[in-house]
């Protein structure tokens, strides 16, 4: 700091005096560079800085390179410039007029550029759109004189204006749109610059999708240009040979194996024009809206197809794969004449139009699945033997079409969309050829790169055939062990060193689901063999993972290999079972062990530059901001690459956990620390998600093996810890977790570690209502923070809806991307909605009325007001539900406090009130709260809201039942032509029938606890027209029992109905009776079933 004055004189004076451009530039980088840090350091706005630049700027100066030091204070330290933007701005337009130079006119589109991405300032902002005109025309006049490396930079500008800021051009968006269009159309121009060009228009329709699309030419005039560009593909003889360019290998939720169907664009720009158009129609499709794109892209694809030469054919049907997964509702009706079109293409001369031909039933196969009946069982009699037939020895010259082939079977045969029924009759054949190819039997050697996607295709295949891969278990299983044992070449390149060992983790997957396929009876003698097999692997692994110097002698396997290790030999252990138990150490040490590696990382400047985040973005690092314990705009760069096997060792050791259960009690001591270092990774929320439900598991073991728990293993060096102590971690560990997720950008981590808390907190409830041995109860801190903390995030889920409901209000509902991912997010929130209140909820059944003032003072506020809000705030009925079911927990399981029956009072004001108002959910939390209240206060509820009914005390509770009763009728019509609609999802449907099953219940609870049992200023005349009453009522009520939707309320109404066999055996055959013969007979068959 002492030295900074002298040193800010003297980098000024040089850079005033620097007579060469490039000496000069990188002065005025260092320049940046220090103004950012005597800004960030003493809040330091360097006058004299500014002064230079202005002065640069002015009469006799040097416009270029004030121009370029003020782009680059501009990125580096905004808040220097900022405060005189609008004057740098007018002063950078006069530098923009027709008589400027060229380079001086392209030092203000960047300056300006810079400065507006940096503006927060709307009105600012809005300041930048008077320099387009003189923007356009620098383009302009750059393209006449045939620079088009000038061009290129104004473009480049452009376009990254149209990402950051695409509002500002919105004004112009008519002249730019045609300037750029006539760009993308000049085929004389250089194809780096038509695709610049293409780029600012995908990237504005991306930016401002809204005002795009109220463009209405816009997508009429660009999509046949992008279509046209995905022609422009070159004859090579060897294209056929070649392995991907990019694999673009990429987990998929719920899939096993990798597929290469996920990226067309490849590394070596053998088709650069076609590969871009291929990127910009997949951004489109996703920004423009289905229907106008299908409307726009069909009529030219359908051209493309009747065209003779292969790259419109080619064209037409890797367009069609990359429009599926954005417009799939507007093409799946069209899947009849597609389908059978790309499957006649598999079998086309030219080998690149077949490929697209499997491109296509690839992606068709992943991006139509989720439709019933899904498109592998309308479609694999069609599908199936179109890629069976690429496997086979015609493509001994064309093994990228083997690989793809290989690839497209991956994406049919994943277990959730393809049942055995779809697979088995084509099995055989398929596995023939899949096993030729791993064999070498097709007259020539297959590729590594080949090897590694058949080889996943045969797990996948198992894993669709389950027992029935039974027959084909000897054909494959000798084949696998000796490839695990073969010995890998000497002599190998990188990229061939990594391709084997790719083999071999995805042959050690193959064979962990083929023994989850077939089961431990048939699989126990050869999975033990290769669990032998893989053990020096293993022991290696473990080696370097605690930096054995002697791991790194012999074959050398990297991380990707250890996950594909590690994953495989936790399938081996669920199949197996405790057969497993001897082989747990040799296994859960490494996958311990790659959990808690520490990835990579680098800390960046909060100013750094786009060129540096690009660089980093390069060597596979991610870019996190806000990372804990460093300033909040600090940005760290984490290994991607590192990350990813984090995620896998966490997924290997849930699985143990999950499979092997209580059979990991002396494991618990060492594996808590792990997860919770896990939770709290904050660089990937994958990982903090799989720690989250792995702890839930982990603390399974605890509640059912507390003894082993503590103990450890003292032979194996495992110390134990207190099931108490290890609970309560677990709770707190959670707890912060929770506080420190970002609900704003990582929702579904939020959800999924809320849903834990719940889930644990649940095993809290059944330990004290089972009376087992070890019970758990929460400290009265615990308590609070688990109170604070639910209210905190519901409260924050009700802020965001309100803002989100606002921007879809904007949108109009005409995005239908926007719309769906919006309704994405609802379905998280409204599952956070669930957790947190659950969560609560089990701490009140838990503690009872020991935890009813620290509800009052940080839950019931929140509560009433959510119940109490009117119906004209719009506030969803999700979170109304919160705030009733919070007070009907307390009410139900809290009696004895002298705020008790208030609770009841209040609980049953907000349930009469929604059950007349609220949506079907809603109603079905209101009707159990009226049989609550029924049952905890029927003489104070009727006194203080007769009144509100309009009758006595003794006819309010029959005017409930009344009431019940319509809604209950209402629900079971709601119910019956939901389930009879196509068109009604079944979550729709259930909360109809949920609330049938409330009202009813209600009713019979009202029976029992008013009209029975209840007070007698709650009845109605004698105690026959009681009894009348109570039988009608109950009649009516078990006509819908046994319950089809609350299956738990069905279990309770049951142990209700064998309490009043005893207890109230009238009441009950004559309620029976009044049901009819036919309910009276299955609900007495089924009570003469002795209870569990």
């Amino acid at each position: 700091p002492q030295v900074r004055p002298a040193l800010k004189q003297l980098l000024l004076r040089v850079w005033t005096a620097e007579p060469v451009e490039a000496v000069q530039r990188k002065v005025a980088h260092t320049i940046a560079k220090l103004a950012n840090t005597v800004l960030t350091d003493d809040g330091d706005a360097w006058p004299d800085l500014i002064f230079a630049v202005a002065a640069s700027l002015g009469e006799g100066g040097k416009p270029v390179a004030g121009l370029h030091l003020l782009e680059r204070l501009a990125e580096y330290a905004s808040g220097i410039v900022m405060p005189h933007a609008m004057e740098l701005l007018k002063s950078i337009g006069g530098f923009l007029l027709t008589h400027v130079p060229t380079e001086v006119r392209l030092g203000a589109v960047k300056a300006a550029a810079s400065v507006l991405l940096e503006n927060e300032d709307p009105a600012q902002q809005a300041a930048y759109a008077a320099l387009l005109p003189g923007i356009m025309a620098t383009l302009e006049a750059a393209l006449k004189e045939g620079e088009e490396l000038a061009a290129n930079e104004v473009l480049e500008v452009l376009t990254r204006i149209a990402d950051g800021r695409p509002k500002v051009l919105r004004s112009a968006l008519d002249d730019l749109s045609n300037a750029m269009l006539l760009i993308v159309r000049t085929e004389e121009l250089e194809e780096s610059t038509r695709l610049l060009a293409m780029e600012f228009l995908v990237s504005f329709c991306e930016g401002s999708s809204l005002a795009a699309r109220k463009c209405g030419w816009l997508t009429s005039a660009l999509l046949p240009l992008v279509l046209n560009f995905l022609i422009a593909v070159d004859e090579e003889d060897d294209w056929a040979s070649k392995p991907e360019a990019a694999v673009g290998i990429s987990q998929r939720n719920g899939a096993v194996g990798n597929s290469q169907l996920s990226n067309l664009q490849g590394d070596d720009n053998e088709d650069e024009l076609s590969d871009a158009a291929a990127l910009a129609l997949d951004r489109l499709s996703r920004c423009l809206g289905s229907k106008e794109v299908v409307r726009v892209a069909m009529p030219i694809l359908e051209q493309f197809m009747n065209r003779e030469d292969w790259q419109s054919r080619r064209a037409g049907l890797y367009a069609l794969s990359l429009l599926g997964e954005a417009c799939k509702e507007e093409l799946h009706p069209k899947l009849n004449v597609l389908v059978p079109m790309a499957a006649q293409h598999c079998e086309h001369p030219h080998a690149r139009v077949r490929h697209a031909a499997l491109h296509c039933l690839g992606r068709m196969a992943q991006d139509y699945a989720n439709k019933e009946p899904t498109v592998q069982a309308v479609y694999g009699s069609i599908i199936l033997p179109a890629l069976g037939a690429q496997l086979t020895a015609m493509n001994n010259g064309a093994p990228r079409l083997q690989s793809l082939a290989s690839a497209a079977l991956i994406n049919f045969c994943n277990p959730s969309r393809c049942d055995v029924e779809t697979l088995l009759p084509h099995a055989a054949p398929l596995f023939e050829q899949l096993r030729n190819l791993l064999a070498d039997k097709n007259g020539v050697t297959t590729p590594v790169w080949v090897k590694s996607q058949a080889t996943t295709a045969v797990g996948c295949m198992a894993s669709c055939c389950q027992a029935a891969f039974g027959n084909m278990y000897h054909a494959f299983v000798p084949l696998i062990k000796a490839m695990l044992q073969a010995p890998v070449p000497p002599v190998l390149t990188p990229e061939e060193a990594f391709q084997y060992q790719l083999l071999h983790g995805k042959t050690c997957e193959c064979f962990g689901l083929i023994c989850e396929a077939v089961g431990k009876e048939r699989c126990l003698s050869d999975a033990t063999e290769v669990l032998r097999i893989l053990n020096p692997m293993l022991t290696q692994m473990r080696k370097r993972i605690m930096g054995d110097e002697s791991a790194k002698s012999g074959q050398a396997w990297d991380e990707q290999h250890d996950s594909y290790i590690l994953a495989s030999v936790a399938r081996i252990g669920k199949c197996l079972g405790d057969e497993f138990q001897p082989y747990v150490e040799m296994v859960l040490i490494p996958a311990l062990g790659a959990a808690v590696r520490k990835p990579d990382l680098r800390i960046v400047a909060a100013n750094a530059s786009e060129d540096e985040l690009q660089d980093l973005a390069n060597s596979g690092m991610v870019i996190i901001r806000g990372a804990r314990g460093l300033e909040e705009d600090t940005m760290v760069g984490v290994n991607t690459y590192q990350l990813q096997q984090k995620e896998i060792a966490c997924n290997t050791i849930y699985q143990y956990l999950k499979d092997l259960g209580t059979g990991l009690a002396s494991w618990v001591g060492v594996t808590l620390p792990v997860l919770v270092d896990c939770l709290h990774c904050r660089a990937m929320e994958g990982v903090r998600i799989i720690a989250a439900t792995s702890l839930v598991q982990l603390v399974e073991v605890v509640m059912v093996e507390p003894a082993g728990v503590q103990a450890g293993d003292p032979s194996k060096d495992l110390a134990g810890v207190a099931p108490l102590e290890a609970y309560y971690q677990v709770v707190g560990e959670i707890l912060d977790q929770i506080t420190q997720e970002d609900g704003d950008n990582e929702l579904e981590a939020l959800c999924m570690v809320a849903d834990a808390l719940s889930d644990i907190l649940q095993y809290m409830r059944e330990s004290v209502v089972e009376e087992r041995e070890f019970q758990v109860r929460l400290t009265e801190q615990l308590v609070e923070r688990v109170f604070t903390s639910m209210v905190r995030e519901a409260s924050r889920a009700v802020q965001r809806r309100v803002e989100r409901q606002q921007e879809l209000n904007e949108v109009g509902g005409g995005d239908d991307m926007l719309m769906e991912e919006l309704e994405e997010i609802e379905e998280w929130e409204k599952d956070l909605l669930t957790s947190t209140v659950d969560a609560c909820g089990w701490v009140i059944k838990t503690h009872g009325a020991d935890v009813v003032p620290l509800w009052c003072q940080h839950v019931k506020g929140f509560a009433s007001q959510l119940v109490a809000a009117p119906s004209e705030t719009g506030l969803p009925e999700d979170l109304r539900s919160w705030g009733l079911c919070s007070l009907i927990d307390v009410a139900e399981h809290c009696p004895g406090p002298a705020e008790h029956l208030g609770v009841v009072a209040e609980a049953y004001g907000g349930c009469l009130r929604w059950i007349q108002e609220g949506d079907w959910e809603l109603k079905q939390v209101c009707a159990y709260g009226i049989g609550v209240a029924a049952e905890k206060a029927p003489g104070e509820v009727a006194a203080h809201f007769a009144g509100n009914l309009g009758v006595d005390a003794a006819h309010f509770w029959p005017t409930n039942m009344n009431l019940l009763g319509q809604v209950m009728q209402h629900a079971a019509v709601q119910f019956a032509a939901a389930n009879d609609s196509d068109e009604v999802s079944d979550d729709v449907a259930m909360w109809p029938g949920g609330c049938l099953d409330n009202c009813a219940h209600a009713i019979i609870k009202i029976v029992e606890f008013v009209l029975v049992r209840g007070p007698p200023e709650c009845r109605i005349g004698d105690d026959a027209a009681t009894m009348e009453m109570a039988v009608a009522a109950v009649g009516q009520s078990l006509q819908f029992f046994p319950f089809v939707v609350d299956k738990d309320e069905s279990t309770l109404l049951l142990a209700r109905l064998r309490r009043w066999r005893k207890e109230m055996p009238e009441l009950l055959e004559r309620g029976l009776a009044a049901a009819g013969e036919a309910k009276q007979n299955l609900i007495t068959q089924i009570l003469n079933v002795p209870a569990l």
